[in-house]
């Protein structure tokens, strides 16, 4: 089946350096079948848009303009548009722009699907404890980590809303299956820490940058 990855992205100087990156993370999965890269940037983020344009090929790697109100971007409605921008997948799932993904990730999820024969999967990992430790024993369902078949993603995933959880918990018995990735959460954890404090360096570098440009000359 055809996967599509529905991620949002707002233009900065970091994001600018980071695109790279993540579609070389996405060309990575192993997933034999498939695949597609949905960017969704706001309408009015024109440098976005010629960001992700840069990359685009329209078949594997595609980016869609939301035009939901700027202010609120990445909204509810503007990450389910891209996903009804994918018609022609057979599964879509969520693929956060700041979160480093498996090479596996993609193929152990749809093969759970098919194997639980159920609509939805999330990956279950390792919850951070205090100071740092993990316990194999205490683990967290990441709702970012939601894939399903096509159709129900359209009915059931509502990315940022209060009443998501609470729509996946009850669909947990009979719609999702949970599957661990335990073994690469450490190399997981490490490479999300090291992604966001790079995205933090950057982001305090092009401030210090730009702050010049952006002073009034004081007046005579």
């Amino acid at each position: 089946p055809k996967v599509a990855c529905i991620t949002a992205i707002k233009f900065s100087f970091a994001a600018k350096l980071q695109i790279k990156y993540f579609i070389e993370n996405f060309h990575t999965q192993s997933y034999e079948g498939p695949t597609q890269l949905v960017f969704v940037y706001h309408h009015k983020d024109h440098e976005a848009a010629k960001l992700v344009q840069m990359y685009a090929d329209g078949f594997h790697i595609k980016g869609v303009a939301a035009r939901g109100e700027a202010a609120e971007f990445p909204s509810t409605m503007d990450l389910r548009y891209g996903a009804f921008s994918a018609s022609d997948a057979d599964v879509v799932a969520s693929w956060n722009f700041d979160e480093w993904h498996h090479p596996q990730q993609l193929s152990l999820q749809v093969r759970a699907l098919a194997l639980a024969s159920r609509p939805g999967c999330l990956l279950r990992q390792p919850a951070a404890l205090p100071g740092g430790a993990e316990s194999e024993a205490i683990r967290a369902s990441s709702e970012e980590t939601l894939l399903g078949d096509a159709q129900w993603m359209r009915e059931h995933w509502h990315p940022g809303l209060a009443e998501q959880h609470a729509v996946l918990e009850s669909a947990k018995s009979v719609d999702i299956v949970e599957v661990d990735m335990a073994v690469s959460a450490p190399e997981g954890s490490r490479a999300a820490e090291s992604l966001a404090t790079l995205r933090a360096e950057l982001e305090a570098l092009f401030e210090k940058l730009a702050k010049p440009f952006q002073e009034t000359p004081a007046k005579e």
